[in-house]
This record gives structure tokens, C-alpha cells and sequence, in this order.
């Protein structure tokens, strides 16, 4: 009776601590590999963020390329009405007058159309970039077969831990192991504190942690984080921390010239066309000498809106030059 009821006890002993270690394996695994799939997912989520990043950053270019051929398109039009309306009205004497009138119309006709086609061009150029750096450069880091497949446990693994872990007690009264978690929230705490991101040294790096780690999965899911916080890692493998925005400051340079000189080339269009409004306006006071002895047009006009008119568009087209920031940081 005694042997018989060691024998049960023992096979009672024996049952329990196998399937519980079995639900323990289990609890551990799905836990793993529930976590390396939310990682990919946060990869992808962060990475789209930065695809909507790029995408704001060109179309803050295009906006500004669509808004100053809008306006050149206007002052364009103001130009031809000018040329249809104006010049037949334009009094032939003093000659002097009729050169600078000419000249300044020319002049914004000229610079309205260059404006015009920089901006389509640096529009295209802007479209181009963007696209290429879509395409070539922040790719988001879509999970390979291999890393879907490395996060799976197979029952087989756990067949072939052995003895020792078929029959482990619970630890209820062993040293608890340090949680992962904690060191990796200190880690990122520590990080955020310098303005960047978590490096392996601030969870004390992937070997030394190891060491304190009693089960293999575990040391498995400490690595995968690891190699998350790195640099070179986070959120991704394709590429650092943040360098879209350094790429983008890059492939700026390829196109911010057309949209400087398209923006000049409005204010110069703009500044032509008012001082070619001024010549005919000082012209036509002229001309109208018996107008401006009844009152109906003052004989100051003229002069006034030219000098007007001069201290507006040069204070205009030095706030203009002066504020070409090209949307990047100055530091």
C-alpha cells in the first residue's frame, strides 16, 4: 500500500507539474509573440508617419509653387489689361516718360512670365523629389517571412527543454526575476531625458542582460527589444531615427532655388507693373492739365502715388528677400 500510494503520488506529482508547465510555456510564448507583433505593428505605424511627414513637407512647397502662380497669373492679367487699355491712353510727350513706362512694363511682363515658370518647374521638381525619396528612402519596414516565422513556437520546443523544466516547481519563494519592462521604461525615461532615443547602454546591453535571465525566450524577447531601441533600429532597420527629415534637407537644395527666385520674380513682376501704373498715372495728370484745374483729377496725384508706390514695393521686396527661410531650421 505504501509503495502503491508513493507510485500514485508521484504520478499525481508528475501530471500537475507537467501541465503546468506546459500552460506555463504556453502563457510565455503567446506573450512573446504577441509582443514582437505589436512591435511590427508600431513599426509600421511610426513609419507611415514618417511617409506623412515627407508628404506634408513637399506639399508645403507645392502650395507655395501653386499660390505664386496664382497670384502671377493675376498680376499677369493686370499686365494685358494695361497693354490694351492703357498704352492707347498713354500720352507720347515727354518721351523720357514713355521709355521708363515701357521699361517697367516689359519688365513685369518678363519677370511674371519667368515667375510663372519657375514655380511650374520647381513644382515638378518638388513632386519629383518627393517621390523618389518615397520610393527609395523611408520605406516602411514590412515584417520578411523569416521574421514572421522566427516569432512562432512550435509544442516540440517545449518537448525538448527536458527533465527539468517537464517538472519545475512554481517560484513561489525564489528570487524574482528583474522585469523586463521596467528596465526598458528606465531605459527610454533616461533616453527622452537627453532629447533622443533609448540606446542599448541604457538597458544595460543586450549581453549583460542576459545573464540575469533564467529562460531562453525571454533572453530571445531582450534581444528583439534591444536591437529595437537602437539607433540604427527604432523604430525600424531601414534607416536612423528621424533622418527623413535630414534627407528631406538634402533633396531640399534641388528645388528651394526655384522657389527663392519664383518668389522674387512675383515681387519684381509686382513692383514693375505698379511703377509702370505710376508713369501713367503721373503721364495722364499731365496730359489732363485742363482736368486738373477743375479739380477732377488732382495734379499731385501722379507724383504721389509714384512716390507711394516706390516706398511700399521696396519695403515689400526687402521683407521678401530678407524672409527667404526656405522653411528649414536656421541652427
Amino acid at each position: 500500500m505504501v509503495v502503491e500510494g508513493a507510485l500514485a503520488a508521484a504520478w499525481a506529482y508528475g501530471k500537475a507539474t507537467y501541465s503546468y508547465n506546459q500552460k506555463r510555456f504556453e502563457f510565455d510564448t503567446t506573450q512573446g509573440q504577441n509582443s514582437a507583433h505589436m512591435m511590427q505593428n508600431l513599426r509600421m505605424a511610426q513609419w507611415n508617419l514618417f511617409r506623412e511627414d515627407v508628404r506634408d513637407l513637399f506639399t508645403l512647397t507645392s502650395n507655395h509653387m501653386g499660390a505664386y502662380m496664382l497670384v502671377t497669373t493675376i498680376f499677369l492679367g493686370f499686365v494685358v489689361r494695361l497693354l490694351l487699355v492703357g498704352i492707347p491712353q498713354m500720352p507720347r510727350e515727354p518721351p523720357i516718360l514713355v521709355l521708363c513706362f515701357g521699361n517697367c512694363f516689359m519688365s513685369g511682363l518678363s519677370f511674371g512670365i519667368l515667375s510663372i515658370w519657375l514655380s511650374a518647374h520647381g513644382a515638378i521638381a518638388s513632386q519629383s523629389a518627393s517621390v523618389q525619396m518615397l520610393t527609395q528612402a523611408v520605406r516602411p519596414p514590412i515584417p520578411t517571412a523569416d521574421e514572421v516565422a522566427g516569432v512562432g513556437f512550435d509544442l516540440s520546443e517545449y518537448e525538448g527543454l527536458g527533465p527539468t523544466k517537464f517538472f519545475q516547481l512554481p517560484a513561489f519563494f525564489t528570487q524574482a526575476e528583474p522585469k523586463l519592462n521596467a528596465v526598458l521604461i528606465e531605459g527610454v525615461a533616461q533616453a527622452s531625458e537627453r532629447g533622443g532615443v533609448p540606446l542599448m547602454s541604457d538597458v544595460g546591453g543586450t549581453s549583460s542582460f542576459r545573464n540575469t535571465l533564467t529562460d531562453h525566450r525571454a533572453a530571445v524577447t531582450q534581444e528583439r527589444v534591444s536591437q529595437m531601441l537602437t539607433e540604427s533600429g527604432g523604430p525600424g532597420q531601414s534607416a536612423a531615427f528621424k533622418s527623413h527629415v535630414r534627407l528631406f534637407m538634402q533633396l531640399q537644395s534641388a528645388y528651394a532655388s526655384y522657389d527663392a527666385y519664383a518668389r522674387v520674380s512675383l515681387d519684381v513682376c509686382c513692383v514693375n507693373f505698379l511703377m509702370a501704373l505710376c508713369y501713367f498715372c503721373v503721364g495722364y495728370a499731365a496730359h489732363s492739365k485742363n482736368l486738373a484745374t477743375t479739380g477732377v483729377v488732382p495734379g499731385w496725384a501722379g507724383p504721389f502715388c509714384f512716390a507711394c508706390n516706390c516706398l511700399v514695393s521696396v519695403a515689400a521686396l526687402v521683407s521678401s528677400i530678407f524672409g527667404l527661410e526656405l522653411f528649414t531650421s536656421n541652427t
